[in-house]
This record gives C-alpha cells, structure tokens and sequence, in this order.
C-alpha cells in the first residue's frame, strides 16, 4: 500500500481495496481470495487497541508509516522504512 492507497481505502470505512481497479490491473491472470470485501476490519482493531502503527511498501513507491492514535484523532503519515 501507497499513501495514495491508504487515502482512498484504508482511511475509509465501506470502500474496499479490493473492488479497485488498481488491484484487479496487479492481479490480471492471477488467483486471489480476499479476506474481507465491506472495508470495516482494520476499524475493528480498536476494539482491542489504543494505537496502530502500519507500515508498507507498495512497488515503484516510497515505503510509509501510518500512525493511528485514535478514530477521534485520524491518522498521521510519514516516510517509512521497508525497502521491499
């Protein structure tokens, strides 16, 4: 996952990654079977935490650190660290 990524479908409850055009163009002639399809899991996460910190690296893109303090609060971006 990108920034672009995150913004679109990880930071919205009810839009899914997976229904993207940009996934179905990755996975053209591949077999896939999403874990979830309504775009609600990583919320439910909160149900046992007080804090997320994610960090990805999407092909052809900087790699990011995404720190979530709170629902209330949002999310915080930075650059981060993965290489692959």
């Amino acid at each position: 996952m990108n920034f672009e990524d995150a913004l679109d479908y990880f930071s919205r409850k009810g839009n899914s990654f997976y229904v993207s055009e940009s996934l179905k163009e990755a996975l053209k002639g591949k077999k896939f079977d999403p874990t979830s399809k309504f775009g609600v899991g990583v919320l439910s996460c909160f149900m046992l935490a007080h804090k997320m910190v994610i960090e990805t690296k999407k092909d052809n893109s900087a790699p990011c650190r995404f720190t979530i303090t709170n629902l209330a609060e949002g999310w915080t971006y930075e650059e981060g660290s993965r290489r692959e």
